[in-house]
């Protein structure tokens, strides 16, 4: 679980909202493992919906989707072959469309700064 993107994510989470890293560790490993599978994708926005995160503002809501998203994109997916979906678009151009439509789901702002 140690990577940057989970480090990078438990210290916005310890920074923002906790003032425990075992709670901030916690938070990182449910949204980590709902990375772990395409099919779970989705799951996070019910996750973050009934989490006890309170954003202050949309500049937060997008730091935590660019977190997440990075975390996604370098996670290795069982339905992928064992892929990151990184490297599935360093090899195709593109994301696999069902990681494209999760962030689409979950943070429609954050999709459309992306250019998708």
């Amino acid at each position: 679980m140690q990577t940057k993107g989970n480090r990078e994510l438990i210290e916005f989470l310890t920074r923002k909202y906790w003032y425990s890293r075992k709670k901030a560790i916690n938070q990182a490993f449910e949204i980590f493992n709902y990375c772990r599978s395409a099919r779970e994708y989705e799951g996070i926005h019910d996750h973050l919906t009934n989490s006890p995160l309170k954003f202050k503002d949309m500049d937060e809501i997008l730091q935590l989707a660019e977190l997440i998203f990075n975390l996604a994109c370098n996670t290795r997916v069982q339905e992928f072959n064992g892929y990151k979906p990184r490297e599935l678009q360093d090899k195709y151009g593109e994301l696999p469309k069902r990681l494209k439509r999760a962030i689409k789901r979950e943070f429609p702002e954050y999709y459309e700064m992306l250019g998708y």
